[in-house]
């Protein structure tokens, strides 16, 4: 996983040369001026993270989610069109085309990155948190534990883009254009990568955790123990290849197209009907759906809020994504909930991540790969030490939220 270092402003349109006719007239209002926000891709000083940028394709997956998968899949299921901010422009200098680069095909990743280009992108947006009245969008609070109406909003939301792309994918669809069938998706977005990046994050966290737990919980040196063996078990570490390295592997009847970054920071409200939208389509790929449901519930909610509120969301989840499926296809809610719980166990590894990023109160430079660089040193650092007084609030809510998992983990059997 890499940070991309996605850079967005804010800008109102006014002309444009870069854009056609067509989607001048679509921005242009009565009277009035359309908002929109700009992505474009950024220029690392390191070259191992340009190298890393080059080959995860993140521009490139969010273009093609925009200008080709967007208007494909809304031809059969318009509820698609709700789920993204309204696209104007979205070009990437690796074109757009689905079939698979010849280098990576016959020479893998490494011969792909010796001839690939780096990715230079544009991708506007209409901001839809700049809407009037009750359309209007609103940001969500990264720092608090979220509110049970979004989070519902977000799984039926979730379980739409999911149950959609699953029916797409495996459930005999064929679409009217050319090159765009479903397995044309299928070896493009079913990545086969090396497991070693993945056991990386997971030792990095695990240092942390062992210290965290052995600095500040009553018996927190076994439980630290159990924790780091089953950070190194079979278990996991097969988990973590089918869920994010090789989702072929996989072979349950609930694969299909994940978001990937599934949290808060990716996500907008609208409280006037309680509906969620989402942005930041750059991880999209093939894998178990209880990749984002996890993703989504550790780095949002305590152990607390999900005693009271995860089967509500699981039952939601369902009723949308079975919705769906055709009669073979669609499981039990008892099916779906076990498969969601056999896969909990990612829940207690790389959403920590996203909560070392988002609620760590001091700066970290963007140049740095997550998890790695001396900002990332000195965050793991400080979470592992033992709490004292005067630590700063963030500090201490995340300790409590790493704790929390942990013991609800090994409460639950998780950690043997």
């Amino acid at each position: 996983m890499v940070n991309c270092g996605r850079g967005n402003e804010e800008k109102v349109i006014y002309s444009s040369e870069s854009l056609n006719e067509d989607s001048m007239a679509q921005m242009t209002r009565k009277e009035s001026m359309t908002i929109f926000i700009s992505k474009e891709s950024l220029t690392y000083s390191s070259r191992f993270l340009s190298w890393l940028q080059t080959i995860s394709r993140p521009f490139y997956k969010e273009c093609i989610w925009y200008r080709i998968a967007l208007p494909l899949l809304s031809q059969l299921w318009p509820i698609v069109k709700e789920l993204s901010p309204k696209c104007y422009y979205g070009e990437v200098n690796t074109g757009l085309s689905l079939i698979r680069p010849i280098s990576l095909k016959y020479f893998g990743l490494l011969g792909y990155s010796l001839v690939a280009k780096s990715e230079k992108s544009l991708i506007l947006l209409e901001n839809v948190c700049k809407r009037l009245g009750d359309g209007k969008f609103e940001t969500i609070n990264k720092m608090n534990i979220i509110d049970f109406d979004f989070a519902l909003s977000a799984m039926r939301t979730m379980a739409h883009f999911h149950g959609i792309w699953r029916q797409f994918l495996y459930g005999g669809k064929t679409p009217r254009e050319p090159n765009t069938s479903p397995q044309d998706f299928l070896n493009i977005f079913q990545p086969k990568l090396s497991s070693y990046g993945m056991k990386s994050f997971i030792g990095r966290i695990t240092l942390m955790i062992i210290n965290l737990l052995c600095n500040n919980v009553e018996g927190g040196v076994e439980l630290a123990e159990r924790y780091k063996r089953y950070s190194k078990s079979e278990e996991i570490i097969n988990l973590h290849i089918q869920m994010f390295t090789n989702p072929s592997t996989e072979k349950s009847k609930l694969k299909t197209m994940i978001h990937g970054d599934y949290w808060t920071n990716n996500l907008l409200y609208r409280p006037s009907d309680k509906f969620t939208m989402m942005i930041d389509y750059q991880i999209m790929q093939i894998a178990h759906p209880a990749r984002d449901f996890w993703y989504f519930i550790y780095s949002s909610t305590d152990r607390q809020w999900r005693e009271l509120y995860l089967e509500q969301c699981k039952r939601t989840y369902y009723d949308i994504y079975c919705s769906y499926a055709d009669t073979n296809q669609c499981l039990t809610y008892e099916q779906l909930s076990k498969e969601l719980e056999d896969r909990r166990g990612i829940g207690i590894f790389i959403p920590f991540m996203t909560i070392l990023i988002t609620k760590y109160p001091e700066q970290i430079d963007k140049q740095h790969m997550v998890l790695f660089g001396k900002d990332y040193d000195k965050v793991i650092k400080v979470i592992g030490q033992k709490e004292k007084e005067d630590d700063h609030p963030n500090i201490k809510k995340m300790r409590h939220l790493f704790i929390d998992a942990v013991q609800e983990a090994a409460d639950l059997g998780l950690i043997k």
